[in-house]
């Protein structure tokens, strides 16, 4: 329950309190002195909805060129200047996974707002550096990590 109530904060929603994270919804365009596409506009976050969102994965090593960029929406995991500038290129959103969020780290925020509040800026900041598009979270349990039955 603790994981879902940090989300739900990281997300801007704090059971009708008001909103500690204004900004964390929706990123605010700045100015593009280090954008590294051809063309300044497409490091600007995809906006509008989709009726249908097909997701990609990457681990990183792909030739962006190769992809069927008119079934994929989203682009998960994708690191680096040519990721992020094809996809926008083709209209897709690129998302980074959450850094530095471990079982540890999580239960670590939950009992102290001001790491949450750092985490949320840190979080921010970096999806403004890398002009993509927002960040996935993955807690589910590492496949690495021996079974524990509760």
């Amino acid at each position: 329950m603790k994981a879902i109530a940090f989300l739900a904060l990281l997300a801007g929603v704090a059971f009708g309190k008001p909103n500690r994270f204004p900004d964390a919804g929706r990123l605010k365009y700045r100015k593009m002195a280090g954008c590294p596409c051809k063309d300044e506009s497409l490091c600007k976050p995809i906006q509008g909805k989709r009726a249908k969102e097909v997701f990609g994965f990457s681990d990183g090593n792909y030739d962006w060129g190769e992809l069927d960029w008119t079934r994929v929406t989203t682009i998960a995991w994708a690191t680096g200047d040519e990721a992020m500038c094809t996809a926008h290129e083709n209209n897709a959103r690129i998302i980074s996974g959450a850094i530095g969020l471990s079982t540890a780290n999580l239960t670590q925020m939950t009992k102290n707002p001001t790491l949450i509040d750092k985490y949320v800026a840190d979080t921010v900041s970096m999806v403004k550096a890398q002009y993509i598009d927002g960040v996935t979270f993955d807690l589910s349990p590492s496949m690495d990590a021996p079974f524990q039955e509760t």
